[in-house]
């Protein structure tokens, strides 16, 4: 995407103003699967199948918060005057950690 910065700056913090609450269904959803993993484990295929599907929900989880979430973070305190000089990497970066999200999705 090459979207203009002032127009990439506005869209990113139209997306970051999701975050809280999407963590109402993300953190009962690992939780869920957690206990999900657990009640299935008699059933040897099903639970590998769900286990495998806890740690891609983990992955995911991780990915974001220790990559998309600190760009996030930056991102959140631009304006179009004061954007770092190496914002076209920044917004690279955030695309392409969310290609790996998507990938383990």
């Amino acid at each position: 995407m090459s979207l203009p910065l002032d127009c990439h700056i506005l869209v990113q913090n139209q997306v970051i103003s999701y975050k809280i609450k999407l963590a109402f269904i993300e953190i009962p959803s690992v939780v869920f699967a957690m206990l999900a993993t657990l009640l299935i484990r008699p059933q040897r295929k099903s639970f590998w199948l769900t286990l495998v599907g806890l740690v891609c929900m983990i992955l995911m989880w991780l990915i974001w918060a220790l990559f998309i979430q600190p760009i996030n973070q930056q991102i959140d305190t631009w304006i179009p005057v004061n954007a770092p000089s190496n914002w076209a990497e920044l917004r690279y970066q955030w695309h392409f950690y969310h290609l790996v999200h998507l990938g383990i999705a």
